[in-house]
């Protein structure tokens, strides 16, 4: 699945990036193969906002139908109070 697809928390590893210039452009922001990251945010019809670490970055829709992207673990993150928990919640919900 590409990162455009992804959902709002849920927990990612970048696999390719499959356009050589948009990989350029990915790593340039510090997103590159083997990076794991969260979907912070996803626009409608807009950027996908990505969380690593403490950094968010919005990734441009073209970008992110170029970044083939896999799930980790089939859990969410949630966001409380403005900040990241470590608690996790099944993709049921």
């Amino acid at each position: 699945m590409t990162l455009a697809q992804a959902e709002k928390g849920e927990r990612l590893i970048i696999r390719s990036i499959d356009d050589s210039q948009m990989r350029m452009k990915a790593i340039r922001f510090g997103v590159m193969e083997g990076a794991e990251v969260i979907c912070a945010e996803k626009l409608p019809s807009g950027p996908v906002v990505i969380r690593r670490g403490r950094q968010e970055l919005a990734v441009g829709r073209g970008l992110a139908q170029n970044i083939t992207v896999e799930r980790v673990g089939g859990a969410r993150y949630r966001r409380r109070r403005g900040r990241w928990c470590g608690r996790l919640f099944s993709l049921s919900r």
